[in-house]
């Protein structure tokens, strides 16, 4: 007997036609996937995938079960909505996100959890990543989508944590500043430099600072925001730069309002996390993680501006 799991798993690798593709999409490990496939084709004592160079196609046995598959997935929905219907209770998810998530990415997404779980209230709350996970280990929130280092979280580890995606962050200037013709700078040219930047002890800063550190590199503060749109309109009527992940300057970049200067021999990347309260209904978890793999989909590098 195989679970719903590994089938839903199984018809994404198929329909992607590659195991990495499904990974994406999934928001898992392209070994976790393949783990699961592999545990499928054991059950049934047959390959279900033909692994060639340019991805996977399915072997007979692998649409016989696809066939299936499909018609089995389609009948859990359709159990799932009914359910719904029958009760028509009002279920509520309580989310936690850190400003930028709140302010750049949630709304989108939460116009897709409305429509896909009509029945569902989202209540979100804004925080830091570290109160939002003390909330979260508290059985004060179902999920939170934190950013930053976390193995520096108390009790972080008692809740289910999983990577979403990496996110670019970019160095912006506004038209007054000097660069503002440059196409590219070297990390180490940020020495000396005016920025803007989050508060001292944020997240955000510490991880700045590290990389400022590992650079030899130290810019002059000359001024700290506890939000990501007080530091863009610093930026963009002022002298001074500033770090800020991709989806929170897009609009900027696009109407010309800000410039991103590339940066040459560095990569800069935060990862995304969602934590998950073990008592979470994984019905409504399912539902929210539908809605975030689209935004994801946007997030990753070889998608931003």
């Amino acid at each position: 007997m195989f679970s719903l799991y590994k089938l839903e798993i199984f018809s994404q690798v198929a329909k992607a036609g590659s195991f990495s593709k499904a990974a994406q999409q999934l928001l898992m490990t392209q070994s976790g996937v393949s783990q699961h496939v592999q545990d499928l084709e054991r059950a049934l004592g047959s390959p279900l995938f033909v692994r060639g160079g340019r991805g996977v196609t399915l072997s007979p046995a692998g649409e016989t079960l696809l066939h299936y598959a499909d018609k089995i997935s389609q009948l859990a929905r359709e159990a799932e909505q009914r359910i719904i219907e029958q009760t028509q209770q009002l279920r509520q998810l309580r989310l936690g996100v850190t400003p930028g998530v709140s302010n750049y990415l949630l709304p989108n997404c939460a116009q897709q959890f409305a429509e896909a779980v009509p029945n569902a209230t989202l209540l979100v709350q804004t925080d830091t990543t570290p109160n939002l996970a003390a909330q979260l280990t508290q059985n004060r929130l179902d999920l939170a989508i934190l950013e930053g280092e976390l193995s520096t979280l108390r009790g972080i580890e008692a809740v289910q944590v999983t990577p979403i995606v990496d996110v670019p962050q970019v160095v912006v200037i506004g038209a007054k500043h000097a660069w503002w013709g440059r196409p590219s700078i070297a990390l180490r040219d940020l020495h000396k430099q005016p920025m803007v930047t989050r508060q001292a002890h944020s997240h955000t800063r510490v991880w700045l600072e590290r990389l400022f550190v590992a650079q030899q590199v130290q810019p002059r503060i000359i001024a700290e925001f506890d939000n990501p749109e007080s530091i863009k309109r610093a930026v963009m009527t002022g002298t001074a730069l500033a770090i800020l992940p991709i989806y929170a300057v897009k609009t900027e970049l696009e109407g010309g309002l800000l410039r991103r200067l590339e940066v040459t021999g560095a990569q800069l990347l935060r990862t995304l996390y969602l934590a998950q309260s073990p008592a979470l209904d994984q019905a409504m978890s399912g539902m929210f993680m539908q809605c975030l793999s689209k935004l994801c989909a946007v997030l990753r590098p070889e998608a931003v501006v």
